[in-house]
Formats: structure tokens, C-alpha cells, sequence
């Protein structure tokens, strides 16, 4: 879906993508060296073009992320798996990562991994979906996402099928609460958590405590 992906999020979130992008970087610390977690083809990179940083975009597809150099995105392409970073332990003085989490092999081990490679008092910001609490936008968006965007999207490339997985990636994915949960687990702390819009765009931001090691308890 390299060639379409950018239709494609255009396409289902009726326009809303690039907000939803810019508005979950608004407050959080951008600067200095940033890993773009499952960037694709470079999208919230796009965010960062004015801030001092350093971007290092990381997908385990080629075809992703030469798509977004071929479109002039500014970021270091790096093709590897979130569940095993090749970076050293407190590499990066932030990890921001926008649509993801809900595709990850193992979501646990790729939070463990951000944590690892954030520097002490460094920020993970993670956009994504989360399943609507009301019946009636879960009737709405699994009508919408898992029948009309994927007819109309393989109306117009052929890929309809391929672009079913949103719909149920989003309702197969844990709630906010369990989420907040697993950060706790993997060693975050200060986890803040807001809704963008309809409580199902999510922005959290959550932070590596700055604390000499063998201190922390519990």
C-alpha cells in the first residue's frame, strides 16, 4: 500500500490524519534526537520540519520509507522491527510514533524497547485508536472503516481488502485504561492520555522517569 497510503489515511479519517498528527506533537518536547517509530513513509516527520531535530524514521517496510524520501520527507530511514531497536540504551531524547502500536507483533517488548533507548527523563508520545466506549460509534465506525472505506478505496486502487485490517485492528486493540496499564509495566511513568476527537484518536504521552538505576521500587 506504499503508493496509496497517503490517499488511504486522507481517505478514512475524512481529512482528519494530519491534524490529529500536528495536534499530538503540540507541548511535547521535539528537539534534539528523535526516533519516529513505525514511520511509514516519513508522515509525522512532516510535524518536525521546523523543530531543531534530528529524525530517524524506523519501519520494517522499504517500500514505506522510500516512498516518503522520494516525496522529500526529512528523516533518516531505518528498516527494523519496534520489538528490537539497533540502538544503544539512552539514544533517543524522544520516541513519538503516530497509527502504530495497533499493528505491532508484541506490543510489550516494543515499549520495553522504547524505554530502553530513551534517555533518562525522555518522552514517548504514541498517536493511535483506540475502541469507542459508545455502541453507537462502534456501529458507525464498523460500518464505515470495515465496509465503505475498504469498497471505496478498492474502487479506486484494487487494494480493497488490504485496507479492511483498520477496522479491525481498531477493534481488536486494548482499551486506554489497559494501555496506561502496560506503560506502567514497561517502566513509564507520568502517563497522560487524552482523546483528539470521538475518544478514539488518542494522544499519550508518557515519560522515563530520570533515576539512577537499582532506585526504583515496587
Amino acid at each position: 500500500m506504499a503508493d496509496h497510503y497517503d490517499r488511504f489515511n486522507h481517505l478514512c479519517s475524512l481529512g482528519m490524519d494530519a491534524w490529529w498528527r500536528h495536534r499530538s506533537l503540540r507541548g511535547f518536547p521535539v528537539s534534539g534526537r528523535i526516533l519516529d517509530l513505525g514511520s511509514g513513509g516519513g508522515q509525522m516527520s512532516e510535524c518536525l520540519a521546523e523543530k531543531q531535530a534530528f529524525c530517524v524514521g524506523l519501519d520494517p517496510s522499504y517500500a514505506m520509507l522510500a516512498k516518503g524520501k522520494r516525496l522529500g520527507r526529512v528523516f533518516l530511514p531505518v528498516q527494523a522491527q519496534g520489538e528490537s531497536l539497533p540502538f544503544r540504551d539512552n539514544t533517543w531524547d524522544a520516541v513519538i510514533s503516530g497509527f502504530v502500536m495497533r499493528n505491532l507483533e508484541s506490543l510489550e517488548k516494543t515499549l520495553r524497547e522504547c524505554h530502553r533507548t530513551l534517555r533518562p527523563g525522555g518522552g514517548l508520545m504514541v498517536l493511535d485508536f483506540f475502541p469507542p466506549r459508545s455502541r453507537l460509534l462502534r456501529a458507525f465506525f464498523r460500518i464505515y472503516l470495515g465496509r465503505v472505506v475498504p469498497w471505496v478505496y478498492g474502487r479506486v486502487t484494487g487494494l480493497g481488502r488490504d485496507a479492511a485490517w483498520l477496522s479491525r485492528s481498531i477493534e481488536g486493540f486494548m482499551s486506554p485504561a489497559h494501555f496506561r496499564k502496560m506503560l506502567d509495566e514497561c517502566g513509564f511513568s507520568n502517563v497522560r492520555m487524552r482523546p483528539l476527537l470521538f475518544h478514539i484518536a488518542w494522544r499519550v504521552v508518557a515519560i522515563k522517569e530520570d533515576v539512577p538505576s537499582g532506585t526504583r521500587h515496587g
